[in-house]
């Protein structure tokens, strides 16, 4: 009895008390000795169009109090020498999934009458919120703040309408000290239910998607009169009956929410501006990449629009044989004859232009715009924002389109997008300007908590423009065996890699096609490409481990990362 007693006085000696006296533990970081900060000496781009070449900014508890002329400084504040930085409010994502992990894709159960599947099932889950999937630690927060994002609009993964949005800081210990606005908006997009062990559950095609659309406002509205008629006067009728996706409807149908509707492509925008003016509720568009073929209808809206800033490569020539015109050989392809393939090549470079000229014809036509960083990777942005710049659109103009310009259209304008008295302190620091291919981050301050990033030396394999030789590529050079475990059983496939002109070249090789990967790139052990296969666009990230690799490829059709694993068979002479 004695010896039972003494084992619980340990327990909760150990658990209870001798906590409250330790020292904090040497794996969590401290708290900043203040809250406050000073940064002298530094250029100031307060915002697009407004800088001062060199002033002074005092922070205090994550608000800016002093801007310019400093005349009194806190006296706990921690100063900041600002002689060889400019200073730039932080960038502002419009949409995208920051700060949540992807889903696992795991095969959904077979349903008994997938024509006539529920709401959720069908891929229309509104009453979803986003602040569920939040994960502070997650990788993606740490690699676009280091691109200077500090505040972004981001949504959960799903189907047709995945649930509520919200704005977020990219700082922060949880989820509810991340988010800054919630339940911003509700988020849609044309993409049908999942398949299911094989069964394909309705909707599956873009009629279905719209048709369930419909039914699923249409019920809400109903729903919607229906409780609004019963709480006047309850007397005499049945009392409604809750249901959670309805529910959630109700403040977009009142005019409280907006949709914000995600369309890569026109024809799907069109087709979402329809079903808002159809059905009676406000829409905001996001991600577009085409958008200028619908600019009219855009325009006559005063509606502004998140654009995509994912840019496409540049086409290369088709430099397949060509057969000469006189001769008596079958043509079996049009792009064998001169004409043709001259034809393709320019209709190529025409589209190709247009689309990285999206954003200047946008700013030309005076539709306030912004960008989303949905399924671009934190690898292109810098290229990207240098492409934009080479085609149409100034260094204020984009930066108005990070930071104002998103600001306003999220209705945050008075808190954030601008260094300004009052306003929070979301910043970056920068070596120069900001934009310019030679600068670095070397700070970015998210509502006063500031994140230090070592100035960028270059790396040893890296696959940078020029090459590095094909020493450099020794731990990845020769072909492959690797298995894909699909919802379909495994699948086994062929990697060769190679150099050329010192840079990285592969392909892929399955039973039924041969294909040719693009961007391979070598970091360190980690391989990274993309491709197509079976009509979908995948993308490969993979860890080298010796002969040995292992890691995932993103299938665009399959809306999931796959498990991959692979062992090195040949090695080049």
């Amino acid at each position: 009895m004695q010896l039972r007693c003494l084992s619980w006085y340990c327990f909760v000696w150990l658990t209870i008390v001798a906590p409250v006296f330790s020292q904090p533990s040497p794996e969590k970081p401290l708290a900043p000795v203040s809250k406050n900060w000073h940064i002298v000496n530094a250029r100031i781009v307060q915002s697009p169009g407004k800088t001062i070449e060199k002033g002074s900014v005092v922070i205090e508890n994550g608000l800016i109090t002093q801007v310019g002329t400093v005349t009194n400084v806190p006296y706990d504040a921690i100063e900041i020498k600002g002689d060889s930085l400019t200073l730039y409010p932080g960038f502002i994502d419009g949409l995208s999934h920051i700060a949540i992990p992807r889903p696992k894709e795991e095969p959904l159960p077979r349903i008994p009458r997938p024509g006539e599947p529920d709401y959720s099932r069908g891929g229309i889950q509104p009453d979803v919120d986003v602040r569920s999937f939040l994960k502070a630690d997650d990788p993606s927060v740490d690699e676009w703040r280091k691109l200077g994002f500090t505040a972004a609009h981001v949504a959960p993964f799903g189907r047709m309408i995945p649930g509520k949005t919200a704005l977020i800081f990219l700082s922060g210990q949880n989820a509810n000290q991340m988010i800054f606005q919630p339940q911003v908006a509700v988020m849609g997009q044309l993409l049908g239910a999942a398949r299911g062990q094989g069964q394909q559950v309705y909707p599956s095609n873009d009629l279905g998607i719209l048709a369930f659309w419909r039914q699923a406002f249409g019920a809400a509205k109903q729903s919607l009169f229906y409780e609004s008629t019963y709480h006047k006067n309850p007397s005499g009728l049945q009392r409604p009956v809750t249901d959670p996706i309805h529910t959630a409807l109700f403040p977009v149908l009142k005019g409280e929410k907006q949709v914000v509707f995600f369309a890569n492509d026109y024809i799907d925008a069109l087709r979402g501006l329809r079903l808002a003016d159809d059905l009676g509720y406000k829409t905001l568009l996001a991600g577009l990449k085409n958008g200028y073929e619908i600019l009219p209808q855009i325009k006559s809206r005063s509606m502004p629009v998140f654009l995509s800033l994912e840019l496409p490569e540049m086409p290369k020539e088709i430099k397949e044989k060509t057969l000469a015109a006189s001769t008596n050989e079958r043509i079996d392809s049009p792009t064998k004859t001169p004409a043709e393939t001259s034809r393709l090549i320019q209709t190529q470079k025409q589209s190709y232009l247009q689309h990285i000229r999206q954003a200047a014809v946008f700013q030309e036509s005076g539709i306030l715009f912004g960008f989303s960083t949905k399924e671009v990777k934190p690898a292109n942005i810098r290229k990207n924002f240098g492409t934009l710049l080479q085609n149409g659109l100034n260094e204020s103009q984009l930066l108005a389109s990070l930071t104002t310009n998103p600001a306003k259209i999220l209705g945050v304008e008075t808190q954030l997008g601008s260094i300004e008295k009052g306003k929070i302190a979301n910043l970056i620091f920068s070596e120069g300007p900001v934009f310019d291919e030679k600068s670095q981050i070397r700070m970015v301050m998210v509502e006063g908590s500031l994140f230090k990033y070592p100035r960028n030396a270059p790396k040893k394999g890296t696959n940078t423009e020029g090459g590095n030789g094909s020493d450099t590529f020794s731990a990845v050079l020769g072909t492959w065996t690797i298995s894909v475990v699909t919802p379909g059983g495994t699948q086994e496939g062929t990697l060769v890699f190679s150099t050329s002109a010192g840079t990285l070249q592969g392909s892929l090789k399955t039973n039924d096609e041969n294909s040719t990967l693009q961007d391979v790139k070598l970091e360190g052990q980690t391989l990274t490409c993309k491709g197509n296969a079976q009509n979908s666009d995948i993308v490969f990230t993979l860890k080298l481990d010796g002969e040995t690799l292992s890691g995932t490829v993103y299938v665009t059709a399959l809306q999931s990362d796959l498990p991959v694993t692979g062992t090195r068979t040949t090695k080049p002479n």
